[in-house]
């Protein structure tokens, strides 16, 4: 918030200007939920636009690279053969989409750690950035896990159209590209860390501020989900949000959603194979265990 008076910048529940001292103006409610609407907007900006523009370049590097193997060989123009380029493209594109992902999440942190280095504030206490009980690290990981076996097994037992998921397989692909290392250090740790720093830390936060917490917790997780692109990501990581945003709010620190999105992710590299009865009891595992988690999360002071 901008003193009116010096016109230095502080922080948005500041009731005096820490430069001149003037008292700092009252946004009326609508103004404040506008404003924070408008940060959210922004911050889904910098975090596809870095993903897009990343991406761009790495999608003009293949194509230049495609493009000169066509040309060593006489055969761009008419001879070449589209199928065969197309497959080519997928093939690349799925052996450096982690790297992609890497480079955009630390060139989305850097740039956040940047403006609010500019700004004089400190971006561990924008997103909230707080110490938890070394109690609740043990909880959260194994609730993750437990939530990632349901969540999964759960998607398997409805109903869903068939073309529906061969869409969702045909997009999963793509993940599957690059080495297991690459691969884990991209989905369980750069992704899950810069979309809490985004999701929780940036976007949840501004709009507790600004409106009730179920519904900043609803349109931070819807938003969160839309952002997975497919439908089935949607309802997933929608529902997701929901836990994520719920644990920062009975932590009150990102830490805590940190370490579940982190242990959710890398859980899924987990396969039980193909045995009905391992699903079976993995499945009836994982409710027990959320529920147990979930009783001893809600009815534990976080704080002591």
């Amino acid at each position: 918030m901008r003193c009116k008076i010096c016109g230095s910048e502080n922080s948005e529940n500041a009731k005096f200007c820490t430069v001149c001292g003037s008292p700092m103006p009252k946004p009326s409610k609508a103004k404040k939920i506008m404003a924070a609407l408008g940060k959210m907007i922004c911050y889904v900006l910098l975090f596809v636009g870095v993903q897009s523009l990343v991406m761009g370049i790495y999608m003009f590097q293949i194509g230049m690279s495609i493009g000169m193997e066509y040309v060593k060989d006489g055969s761009f123009g008419y001879y070449m053969n589209y199928d065969e380029m197309m497959n080519r493209v997928y093939q690349m594109m799925g052996d450096g989409i982690h790297y992609v992902m890497i480079l955009s999440a630390v060139i989305t942190i850097l740039i956040l750690a940047l403006f609010y280095s500019i700004s004089h504030r400190y971006l561990n206490n924008e997103i909230e950035l707080r110490p938890i009980p070394w109690t609740a690290y043990p909880q959260i990981a194994i609730g993750a896990v437990a939530f990632q076996f349901f969540v999964g097994i759960t998607m398997g037992l409805l109903p869903i159209p068939e073309e529906t998921i061969k869409s969702f397989e045909e997009m999963s692909v793509m993940l599957l590209g690059g080495s297991l290392i690459i691969q884990l250090i991209d989905v369980a740790i750069f992704t899950p860390i810069t979309e809490e720093i985004i999701f929780r830390g940036m976007i949840f936060t501004r709009l507790r501020k600004a409106m009730p917490v179920w519904v900043s917790v609803a349109v931070s997780s819807v938003v969160f989900g839309a952002l997975h692109g497919h439908i089935i990501s949607f309802v997933y990581a929608s529902i997701l949000g929901v836990v994520m945003s719920l644990l920062m709010v009975k932590f009150k620190s990102i830490v805590a959603p940190m370490i579940f999105h982190i242990c959710f992710n890398g859980a899924s590299f987990i396969s039980l194979g193909e045995n009905d009865i391992v699903y079976i009891v993995v499945y009836i595992a994982s409710i027990l265990i959320l529920a147990a988690v979930t009783a001893m999360i809600i009815y534990n002071d976080p704080i002591s």
